[in-house]
């Protein structure tokens, strides 16, 4: 059986060089260079994508009527690593975002949304996309926002919801980020929890004290960091990866049972 080099990182050393996913949620209201591309093929006649990155990280987000939003592509420019593989693209899983509004499930990836539009703007130091959802049963309609800032391998998420009803929308469940990233098999990957200071299996949930989970390959050191900005013990970051031979499973999110998260949206707001 050959024998593994165990790469051992330091949470400095990897959150320069890999992936940073931050999250956050705006409710009730809410680089340098930005490229925005729309492409189509006989098979996909319908599918959108637009891609948001700079010199150091690229991310690309995909829509089409039958599958709802996702995540199709996100590469580490530095060293040229995909992180997420189309073959291994699990949407049931990784949802883009997820919440219950008034008990039903509202999913990212569900065929119940309309892309009504994506705008793409400079920010200082930066660029922001924003893709508004239009939901196709409840009166809500959702813009996923994501940004990135010169010179930093990161990308910055966060959703803003809009009732565009008569009546309040309950929402409850909330998840703001939720990937498949690919870094090596299973056995091969390591996390590090409470701000990347201790080594934890890698199907652990993280609450108020683990707003960065630190995630790498033993044998390549590339990876990826989590930061969560939900505050205090709303916090919930939740990392699977026991059951998938090639891929882990992110999710940033609020609490649901220990400090159950529940927003209700008047009308109009």
């Amino acid at each position: 059986m050959p024998r593994i080099k165990i790469t051992r990182l330091t949470r400095r050393q990897l959150i320069q060089s890999g992936i940073i996913l931050a999250g956050s949620a705006t409710l009730p209201s809410a680089c340098t260079a930005f490229a925005g591309t729309t492409q189509s093929s006989a098979a996909a006649a319908d599918l959108q994508t637009w891609t948001i990155g700079n010199d150091r990280i690229r991310r690309t987000i995909a829509f089409a009527p039958g599958s709802g939003l996702y995540t199709s592509a996100l590469a580490d420019l530095a060293t040229g690593a995909q992180f997420i593989l189309p073959e291994h693209l699990r949407k049931e899983r990784a949802s883009e975002f997820a919440f219950a509004c008034n008990g039903q499930s509202v999913r990212g990836t569900h065929t119940g949304f309309t892309c009504i539009s994506v705008d793409q703007a400079a920010i200082p130091h930066g660029a922001s996309l924003t893709a508004r959802l239009r939901h196709n049963v409840h009166p809500l309609d959702i813009d996923v926002v994501y940004r990135v800032y010169d010179n930093q391998p990161s990308i910055r998420k966060k959703l803003v919801l809009h009732n565009t009803g008569a009546t309040p929308l309950r929402i409850t469940h909330l998840c703001i980020e939720s990937l498949g990233l690919n870094i090596g098999p299973e056995d091969e990957t390591l996390l590090n929890a409470q701000y990347g200071a201790i080594p934890r299996e890698i199907f652990y949930t993280g609450r108020s004290e683990d707003a960065a989970l630190l995630v790498c390959s033993s044998r390549t050191g590339l990876g990826a960091v989590i930061l969560s900005e939900v505050p205090g013990y709303m916090k919930r970051t939740e990392i699977e990866g026991w059951d998938d031979p090639e891929q882990f499973f992110i999710q940033a999110m609020y609490d649901t049972d220990l400090m159950p998260f529940e927003l209700s949206i008047p009308a109009g707001e």
